[in-house]
C-alpha cells in the first residue's frame, strides 16, 4: 500500500470468501480437537457424538475476536467481514439449539 509506515504489516486482501473459508475451517478443527477429547474419555465419556457442537458457538469465542483482530491490523477487511458472518451464523446456531432443546 502506498503511503504505509510498514508495509510489512499489511496483506493482500484475498475478500469475505477466504475469510469464511478460514472460519469454516478453523470451526472444523476446533471442533473436531473437543470431539476427540470427549470420545476419547479426557473430558467425558458418557456424552453422545453431537453434544459438544451445542456449545460451538461458545467455544468459537475463544478465537473469533483475536482472529476478526488479526485481519483488521493486517488491513484485510473484506477477509474479517467473511470469518465474521461464518462466526456469527455458528453462534446464532448454538442459541438457537441451546433454546430447542
Amino acid at each position: 500500500m502506498p503511503g504505509s509506515s510498514r508495509p510489512d504489516e499489511i496483506d493482500f486482501d484475498r475478500g469475505p470468501a477466504h475469510g469464511a473459508g478460514a472460519g469454516v475451517l478453523m470451526f472444523v478443527v476446533f471442533q473436531a480437537m473437543i470431539l476427540g477429547l470427549f470420545q476419547s474419555g479426557v473430558i467425558s465419556d458418557d456424552v453422545g457424538l453431537w453434544e459438544p457442537l451445542r456449545f460451538a458457538g461458545i467455544t468459537q469465542g475463544i478465537y473469533v475476536l483475536p482472529s476478526l483482530l488479526f485481519f483488521v491490523n493486517r488491513k484485510c477487511p473484506r477477509m474479517a467481514g467473511g470469518f465474521a458472518v461464518v462466526a456469527a451464523v455458528v453462534l446464532l446456531g448454538s442459541a438457537a439449539a441451546m433454546i430447542a432443546s
